[in-house]
């Protein structure tokens, strides 16, 4: 009797601290601030144009009730990747404003059909599982597609733009000297084929001859592939276009891996080299000046 009252105990604490651990997580009911229905409350998700080539979506849930709410933490739902959660500010949200955040997505599910999008957020200490609107359509379908053939390179070679410190000149333009290049993680993998180059307003990507690239290919057997390239102004030295583009350094090697669709995988340069390119276009444009 005394083994089985001493079980009998023991389950109950058991179930005692199990209760109290579940009730220290579940979100509670903030006291004087009722829960909005889900029709009023509106989530949306998107990417500016400053955030091709980054993990970073763009997330919100705009409150469209008569009282103000708060949001303090927030999860995207979409099978299509893993997404970190967002812890935000314990502060109201007025009617008709819009509880602002960041969301990061990782790894893609490449295999699946990915279901809708949620959204799941505690809203007033209450959990919310709301549908997720998308500023651009089929964008996370997108996303999830160049996540996909991105994955897909890396398994088969890594992908790398450098560019020199050497100034060299094509026709009186100055431009440093640079390479892509594919290496193997493994002596063996898909073959790779470089499509085509891109650089930006500012900034020319080119091969080192000629001004179009003609397709390179990493062949299954081989280690490395090394496609020398230039990289220099575009001449376009007007105040408008050096001051209104936001995205000068955005630069883009298209691949194909295997049988797989045409890629744009972006390659940002360091800061270091960002500003020696700044300064090789602030040398070039101020000689067209003095001509």
């Amino acid at each position: 009797m005394k083994s089985a009252r001493r079980w009998g105990w023991s389950v109950g604490l058991v179930l005692l601290l199990g209760m109290v651990g579940a009730c220290d997580e579940a979100p509670t009911r903030e006291r004087g601030k009722p829960t909005p229905p889900s029709s009023e409350l509106y989530a949306s998700a998107g990417q500016l144009r400053f955030d091709e080539g980054t993990r970073d979506v763009r997330t919100g849930i705009t409150n469209n009730s008569s009282k103000p709410i708060t949001v303090t933490t927030a999860k995207i739902r979409w099978d299509g990747f893993n997404w970190t959660g967002a812890k935000l500010p314990k502060e109201p949200v007025p009617p008709d404003e819009t509880a602002s955040f960041i969301s990061h997505f990782g790894r893609a599910n490449c295999t699946e059909k990915p279901s809708g999008a949620r959204l799941l957020a505690v809203v007033n200490g209450v959990r919310r599982d709301l549908p997720l609107h998308l500023d651009q359509p089929g964008l996370f379908e997108r996303l999830r597609a160049g996540a996909c053939a991105t994955q897909r390179l890396t398994d088969a070679a890594s992908l790398t733009l450098s560019i020199g410190r050497s100034v060299l000149r094509d026709q009186g333009v100055p431009y440093y000297a640079g390479t892509v290049v594919l290496r193997r993680p493994q002596d063996s993998g898909e073959p790779v084929t470089v499509v085509d180059l891109r650089g930006s307003i500012l900034f020319n990507v080119l091969p080192r001859e000629g001004q179009s690239l003609r397709t390179a290919r990493l062949p299954s057997g081989a280690k490395s592939l090394t496609i020398p390239i230039r990289v220099g102004p575009t001449r376009r030295c007007e105040g408008h276009a050096r001051g209104d583009t936001s995205q000068p350094f955005l630069f883009a090697v298209y691949t194909r891996t295997g049988d797989g669709p045409v890629h744009r995988n972006v390659r940002v340069p360091d800061r270091a080299t960002q500003l020696r390119l700044l300064g090789l276009i602030d040398r070039y444009c101020a000689t067209l000046e003095t001509d």
